[in-house]
Parts: C-alpha cells; sequence; structure tokens
C-alpha cells in the first residue's frame, strides 16, 4: 500500500566469497575487518560511504608515485581523498547478484597527467579495489592509453581509454576532458556523479571485470557513492508488530537512460531492535526502468533472532500495481520468512 508523502514537488564472480563476510551481518556505519570482526570506519554526516583512504580493505592501494606516465603530457588530472566509487546497479540483476557484484574502486590522490597524442602509451593510474572481504585484487603490471580527439567550433574533445591488468581480472577506464579553444583542461576526481546537464568539460568511466576473460554483461561499471546533491527519496515501511524500515535512496538526472542512484542508508527497527545502516556492502538496491519499482535490502551489523537482514520489493513512488512485499533474509538474501507490509510512505526533499 502506497501513501505518498511528498514533502517537494517535485555475473556474480564472488558469491561465495561475499556471503562469507557477511556472516556476521551488518548496520550503523561498520564493515568487516580483515580478521573477520566488525568495525565502524564512520559514514560521516554527509552519508559517505565507509569505505574510504583508512579502511582496512584499502590497505593494499599503491602510494601516487605507482603513477606511469609521462609528467610532460599537458592535460592534469586531480583525484582527491573523496575519489572513491562504488558498484553502479544493473536493471537485469537480481538482489542477490546485485550484492555479489558490489565492489568499491578508489583512485590514489594525486596528481597525474593525460597526453594529447595517439599512442598507445604505458599508462598506470594508482588506484585499487576494495571488496566486502577485504582488499580486491591488486594491479598487475603497467596498463596502456590511447588517446583521439574531435574539434567542434573551437573547442577540442579528447577521449583516453586506459587498459589495465589486475591479478585476475582487468580494468578499463575513460576520460573525457573538453579543452576549451587553447587552453588546456584540468580535470578532477572527487567521488562525485557526472552531471549530463553541467558544463563541467570533464566526463569519465571505470569498469572492471573480476575474471581472467570479460565476457560481455559480466562487467561492473562504478558511480558515486553517495550521489551528494542529488534528489533524496526516503521510503517508509511499516511492518506489522511496530518493525520499520527507513530507506534513503539518492536519484540523479539522466538524459534519456535510467537515472543513477546511490542507496545510502537503511534505519529502523526490527523485533524491538534498532539499526542505523550506511556501509555500502550492506545495503542493496536494484530498480526497474527509471525506478518505477524499487527493492531494497539492508543487511545488519549482526544477526537479530536469527535474521541477518530485511529485503522490500516491489515499491511503487507514483502507484501501486504491485503489492509491497517483504521478508526476513540470510547473510546471502535467501528468504527465512514472509513480513506483513502494514504502510508504505514515499517522500522527497
Amino acid at each position: 500500500m502506497l501513501i505518498p508523502g511528498l514533502r517537494s514537488t517535485l555475473a556474480s564472480a564472488w558469491p561465495l566469497a561475499l556471503a562469507a563476510a557477511l556472516v556476521g551481518c551488518g548496520g550503523t556505519s561498520s564493515s568487516p575487518n580483515l580478521d573477520g570482526s566488525v568495525g565502524d570506519t564512520g559514514a560521516g554526516d554527509a552519508g559517505r560511504s565507509d569505505a574510504g583512504p583508512g579502511d582496512p580493505r584499502f590497505a593494499h592501494c599503491p602510494p601516487a608515485s605507482a603513477f606511469v606516465g609521462d609528467g610532460s603530457w599537458p592535460i592534469t588530472l586531480q583525484a582527491t581523498d573523496d575519489a572513491v566509487y562504488c558498484t553502479r546497479f544493473n536493471e537485469g540483476r537480481t538482489l542477490q547478484e546485485e550484492l555479489a557484484a558490489k565492489v568499491q574502486l578508489r583512485v590514489v590522490a594525486g596528481t597525474y597527467r593525460l597526453p594529447v597524442t595517439d599512442g598507445p602509451h604505458a599508462f598506470t593510474l594508482p588506484l585499487c579495489l576494495a571488496l566486502p572481504s577485504g582488499p580486491g585484487p591488486a594491479l598487475s603490471g603497467d596498463g596502456s592509453l590511447t588517446h583521439s580527439s574531435s574539434v567542434y567550433e573551437q573547442d577540442t574533445y579528447h577521449q583516453h581509454h586506459a587498459t589495465q591488468p589486475l591479478v585476475g581480472g582487468s580494468l578499463t577506464a575513460d576520460f573525457y576532458p573538453t579543452q576549451r579553444g587553447a587552453v588546456l583542461p584540468s580535470a578532477t576526481l572527487d567521488g562525485s556523479p557526472y552531471d549530463p546537464f553541467g558544463d563541467t568539460g570533464f566526463s569519465f568511466g571505470f569498469a572492471v571485470c573480476l575474471g581472467a576473460s570479460c565476457e560481455p554483461g559480466t562487467e561492473i561499471y562504478f558511480d558515486s557513492c553517495t550521489h551528494e546533491g542529488s534528489t533524496v527519496h526516503h521510503h517508509d515501511v511499516q511492518l506489522a508488530g511496530d518493525d520499520e524500515v527507513l530507506f534513503e535512496l539518492r536519484i540523479g538526472q539522466s538524459a534519456a537512460s535510467t537515472e543513477p542512484a546511490a542507496f545510502v542508508r537503511a534505519s529502523g527497527e526490527f523485533r524491538g531492535v534498532a539499526f542505523d545502516q550506511r556501509d555500502f556492502f550492506r545495503l542493496v538496491y536494484n530498480p526497474s526502468h527509471h525506478h518505477f519499482e524499487r527493492h531494497f535490502a539492508v543487511l545488519f551489523d549482526a544477526p537479530i533472532d536469527g535474521v541477518c537482514g530485511i529485503e522490500v520489493e516491489g515499491l511503487e513512488p507514483w502507484d501501486d500495481y504491485q503489492p509491497d512485499a517483504a521478508y526476513a533474509v540470510d547473510c546471502a538474501l535467501e528468504r527465512l520468512s514472509t513480513l506483513t507490509v502494514s504502510a508504505h510512505t514515499w517522500s522527497v526533499e
């Protein structure tokens, strides 16, 4: 049942390892440490994802000095401490597949350079991956970079395509800085999402394959972990027995396809125990096209009465064609029992 409440007008390469890592289950901005214990790494007031430069899952990150390239290249690429990106949802995945695809990518803070000649060039951008179980696959040797460009009305549109081997996998990165006249661009990676309607003069994309071969459909793409500044959607789901779960979803903008989004927080109470979860690896989201239907799952920090988390599917902001359904789940999102949804309120700020 949907009760409108607008505040304004407006794959699975790692399923077994992931399930093992989440046996403790998750809430309150916490993440599994390398020894299997649960520790609080802090999400911050802005809802920043837990995994950051100080997170043990990024303990294997290379230094900025690991950059391979030419210091005389004329385009500057600056990465800040906030240059952390998270797996982008895929409409074709289930919630269990979304859980298994969760990866974070960090570009090490530093100043790097990009060329304006075609190449190929030897190139390695210092970066690292984090999995729920700990550090992800490391860089494996140098990568390569190619460049092309086109000119339109005095502006030069540069395209850089980088490939980077990983231990047991591969990574690609694409950078699109725009040169206004003779002024060379300076691009920044700071964890913020790409603005399709902005005029920043820079867009980019990362993709990872966690396997020896990269078959079509197995790539993991990345987006902002927080979507800070995007529209905030709240789904307040009342369950029988005074249980409740509140989902906070931030949805960005898109020129045509399904809008990007970040599921950044789930809080509430289950069987008398309060929870407040902000850990990316324990917040799972998958929408239908344009977020017409929204499916969520949250994993607690520790099981509550033998239950690892709550799944809610079929939440529809604009209509109520599908009944809202909720389930108690184990740490691999296997359904343990059905929960009764007594009310659902959607609001936007």
